[in-house]
């Protein structure tokens, strides 16, 4: 299928990245492909959801959004072939029930299936594109008049939200907006917001909190214990906020809440190109002590969900330890796809040495694992 391969290139070389692009451009391939492509059961429609799950999340482990509505669709399939058949009904809501095999056959011919399927899909797509304006909409309940509001990144959730509320408000909100480096994102989300808002560095967090009213963060994924994958520098605001007793709210979708638990926090570390943090120029031609230079640049951090006051979503705000009842109401399956047990290639935790002599970084695989050799080479950017 030409869509597929397009967007598995586009996932894997970060052409597509954020998880409402994810999502949106996994829904509109799996509608192609649902409407398009030859099957008569469930059966044979799932095991392509399967392999269609299986090549785009080991494309781009990190965006958990494309999983998350692949079980959406899933989902839809089960549910509409077990009201259209009288095979059986999907089992309650359980959280218990993720990795159990199907217990009603799925190899019935049921005529109306597609087009059903078809509309929960055409649903899902706009739940997905729509999902910013109501989580925007509460913003004047939660941003009051001269509060003082940090936040960081540059998420359109975030800038509807603070627009809305500063739009709403006799007295805008000032709003600090940490710079996230080496990214920059804070000051294209402070240029959006306009001169009212004030970019501070990292280093300036802790010094300026005690006089923050409340902390809003932008949200990647939402896991299944209540923690959640924020940008990095995320879980810097997220300690002093803690510290200073500063509510912390986090913006979050319903598309972004994924069934997995952090049992492995390192599982969930994307790092970026060390470049952007130490550029190649800047390498010393001898290193001192002969060693190699270890360079982290993290693309997201992992927040406990002690730390996370309120979760703002597109049905109301709800707290940490509601999400495992959203969990059961999204994911409704006893079926464990196979693309939640894909080893997450990209996801690990990597270790970039760079130096004079050490300076080409190369892949392979030592079981399940990706291990990074270095050998020396000219510098490459």
């Amino acid at each position: 299928h030409g869509q597929h391969r397009k967007l598995v290139a586009q996932l894997y070389h970060g052409e597509v990245t954020g998880a409402r692009a994810s999502a949106l451009e996994t829904v509109a391939l799996v509608r192609s492909i649902v409407g398009t492509c030859r099957w008569k059961t469930a059966a044979e429609l799932l095991g392509r959801l399967r392999w269609l799950g299986t090549t785009l999340v080991e494309a781009a482990p990190q965006q958990l959004s494309v999983g998350n509505v692949l079980r959406r669709v899933s989902l839809f399939v089960r549910e509409e072939y077990s009201r259209l058949s009288a095979a059986g009904s999907v089992e309650g809501p359980s959280l218990g029930d993720f990795g159990a095999e199907d217990t009603v056959s799925l190899d019935q011919v049921v005529p109306e299936l597609r087009q059903n399927v078809m509309e929960q899909i055409l649903e899902l797509y706009d739940d997905v594109e729509t999902a910013d304006e109501p989580i925007a909409a509460q913003g004047p309940q939660h941003v009051h008049d001269n509060d003082v509001v940090m936040t960081l990144g540059n998420a359109d959730d975030v800038f509807a939200f603070l627009s809305t509320a500063r739009r709403k408000s006799a007295a805008p909100a000032e709003i600090i907006v940490v710079e996230t480096a080496p990214s920059k994102d804070g000051l294209r989300l402070a240029a959006r917001l306009g001169p009212s808002a004030v970019v501070v560095p990292e280093s300036a967090v802790f010094a300026l909190m005690s006089r923050v009213h409340k902390v809003i963060l932008p949200t990647h994924a939402v896991l299944a214990d209540g923690s959640l994958l924020t940008p990095a520098a995320g879980l810097l605001v997220a300690l002093a906020a803690r510290h200073f007793a500063v509510p912390l709210l986090c913006l979050a979708a319903l598309y972004k809440l994924a069934p997995i638990y952090p049992h492995d926090p390192d599982h969930f570390a994307h790092h970026r190109a060390p470049n952007d943090v130490l550029p190649y120029a800047l390498i010393p031609a001898t290193p001192l002590d002969n060693s190699p230079t270890f360079v982290l640049n993290p693309s997201f951090d992992l927040l406990p969900p002690h730390l996370v006051d309120l979760y703002i979503t597109n049905t109301g705000p709800h707290q940490p330890s509601y999400v495992y009842r959203l969990l059961a109401e999204l994911y409704r399956t006893t079926t464990t796809t196979s693309f939640d047990l894909l080893p997450s290639a990209r996801m690990c935790a990597l270790h970039f040495p760079i130096s004079a002599g050490y300076t080409k970084l190369s892949m392979r695989r030592r079981g399940n694992l990706p291990v990074a050799s270095i050998s020396r080479g000219p510098l490459v950017p």
